[in-house]
């Protein structure tokens, strides 16, 4: 049986003039966009995050190093130093009471043409416990 409607299905489609000749290949094409799409959305996002993170973790170090150096004018280039050196841009940097406040920003690389730039800000100082 399985036989016969395989074999009923090779005559159907090899005949000339068919109108769903070639609709496999259309198929073909519009599943691989579909899927080179769907990369393209998750390397963008997945660009976003690692940015957003980047951002974070260079801001909390820098308001980190600024704090342990003491509140000075060396705390902000003590906390700018490390913010560069964890791969983001500082935006600011200020003593706010005994507290130092930095904030860093992450680009993204462009994807479709889209890129993004990722902010964070990051507070450290004494205990206040």
């Amino acid at each position: 049986m399985i036989g016969s409607c395989v074999a009923a299905l090779a005559a159907r489609a090899g005949r000339a003039g068919s109108p769903e000749r070639g609709v496999a290949a259309m198929l073909s094409v519009a599943v691989m966009a579909l899927l080179m799409m769907t990369t393209l959305v998750a390397v963008g996002a997945g660009q976003v995050v690692a940015a957003r993170h980047t951002a974070a973790a260079a801001a909390d170090l820098g308001a980190l190093a600024g704090a342990a150096d003491g509140l000075g004018p060396g705390s902000c280039v003590a906390a700018v130093d490390v913010v560069r050196a964890n791969g983001a841009e500082p935006v600011s940097c200020q003593l706010i009471g005994a507290d130092v406040v930095v904030t860093a920003v992450t680009p993204t690389e462009p994807v479709l043409g889209v890129s993004w730039r990722l902010e964070s800000t990051a507070r450290a100082g004494p205990s206040r416990g």
